[in-house]
């Protein structure tokens, strides 16, 4: 095995433990903002219910807990197979210290991108509740039971809601960041394994590896989608749907100044402050991050090939044979 690839051994044995060592340590110095986070929602599951109704906040909000209890179940069932395949491959990590950190990591990582997933499925609900009852309302009399003050009530509700889905980048930031670039990393050290010794390993019949590879990045390619792309989706297209649902409402009656006024910024809220998760303002996180993570995964594959295809030398090419055959 040429010197490269041994540096890419150990970083990727680094990627197995790092997230047992970082992200606690993260998390507990982000502990007080999320909990702030936690009271500003509740505030806000307040006014939603007054505005939207109590009994559709409550059906949702039941809704939302029998997905979000299958979505844990999967989780803990996907942890108890990968955590048997571990300890019976013939091919399990020797150090003891190295394989508890790396059942410590892929459990650290698959509940954090689970509750990101449940944080998607819980705005997704929130805002499509929302543009139910604006539809609701809006088909009931034409429009004509909209006062100023409903109105008014409806933009500065959705003007709460973006702003606390804008605020998650900043109460969980480090955490996020973490997360996206060791998830992009295993995703590149799993394409590079695979293109350069994936031959080798079906050569040598070593399917328990070349499974392993593929596992690890089917699971963090999953992740970089929950992370960048599943809420967004989803979300933009409730938020295309208000935008139209305000424009009918605007064209469909004649409005009083006031009325019209409120129809007006009420438009212009929802065109502004779109709920689009924004990391301290550094970057936000929607699908030009991952089409961005995507084409740098790319690029560093390249490099990364062309590196080793430099390295490599016909007796590393016979060394690395026989250190994947040992």
């Amino acid at each position: 095995m040429s010197n490269f690839n041994r540096i890419l051994l150990k970083l990727g044995y680094a990627t197995l433990v790092a997230p047992s060592a970082i992200v606690p340590v993260i998390m507990w110095f982000e502990t007080v903002k999320l909990q702030e986070y936690l009271q500003e929602w509740r505030q806000f599951q307040d006014n939603y219910n007054r505005v939207i109704g109590e009994s559709d906040g409550t059906f949702r909000i039941a809704i939302v807990k029998k997905r979000v209890n299958r979505i844990y179940q999967s989780i803990l069932l996907f942890l108890l197979i990968t955590g048997v395949a571990i300890l019976w491959s013939p091919s399990t990590i020797s150090d003891v210290f190295v394989l508890v950190c790396t059942i410590k990591s892929i459990s650290t990582m698959v509940f954090i991108t689970g509750f990101w997933f449940v944080g998607a499925i819980v705005i997704e609900a929130t805002i499509d509740g929302y543009k139910k009852k604006l539809q609701t309302d809006l088909d009931g009399q034409d429009g004509l039971r909209f006062s100023a003050r409903s109105i008014e009530d409806y933009r500065l509700l959705w003007l709460q809601m973006s702003r606390l889905v804008h605020g998650v980048g900043d109460y969980m930031s480090a955490t996020v960041t973490f997360c996206i670039f060791h998830t992009t990393v295993v995703v590149v050290l799993s394409v590079y394994a695979l293109a350069v010794w994936g031959a080798t390993l079906v050569r040598l019949r070593r399917y328990e590896a070349l499974a392993s590879a593929l596992v690890a990045l089917a699971c963090n390619a999953t992740s970089l989608y929950v992370y960048c792309d599943c809420g967004y989706s989803q979300t933009k297209k409730c938020v295309d749907n208000v935008i139209l649902l305000i424009l009918k409402l605007k064209s469909s009656a004649r409005w009083t100044t006031s009325n019209y006024i409120q129809i007006t910024l009420f438009l212009n809220a929802v065109n502004q402050y779109q709920p689009n998760v924004n990391v301290i303002g550094f970057y936000e996180i929607n699908r030009g991050l991952l089409g961005s993570i995507l084409s740098l995964l790319l690029t560093y594959l390249i490099v990364l090939i062309q590196l080793n295809s430099s390295f490599t030398t016909p007796s590393t090419v016979e060394d690395n044979n026989n250190t994947i055959m040992t």
